[in-house]
């Protein structure tokens, strides 16, 4: 069920805290979010702010690129890959599966947007996620 990639996410940030020997109150507080919004991520729940998402990320050295660039990078990598491909926005979000007016909002960098759509876009760009760990 769900996001296969969000559900790869879940898993990873689960397994790297148990590893890290934290528990979920730990992390919650490091990453300045709320245990329930830590749960929800280790239980896969799509409709999270990925900001929060990386803030978690980031507490347990991990990264997932392109996400853990900067929005504005993000956003122009979303932006690149839709031009390459001579897709106008519409059609894009149409394809994607979300509204014009969010993949407008996730070019531009806007803060706070949802990890379900923003992977949404990735997938439907044919945009690949990399996994890095920077805590060795």
């Amino acid at each position: 069920m769900g996001d296969p990639i969000v559900n790869s996410i879940a898993k990873l940030v689960y397994n790297t805290r148990v590893h890290l020997r934290m528990d979920q109150r730990t992390v919650a507080g490091l990453a300045c979010v709320s245990p329930k919004f830590l749960s929800q991520l280790e239980n896969a729940k799509a409709a999270l702010s990925l900001d929060k998402v990386l803030q978690v990320l980031n507490v347990l050295g991990l990264r997932v690129s392109p996400l853990n660039s900067s929005r504005i990078k993000l956003g122009e990598i979303v932006q690149t890959t839709r031009k390459a491909q001579t897709l106008d926005q519409v059609v894009a979000a149409s394809l994607c599966g979300v509204s014009p007016k969010f993949l407008s909002q996730l070019e531009n960098g806007k803060s706070s947007v949802r990890l379900d759509k923003v992977m949404a876009v990735l997938n439907g760009l044919g945009i690949k996620l990399k996994q890095e760990n920077l805590s060795t």
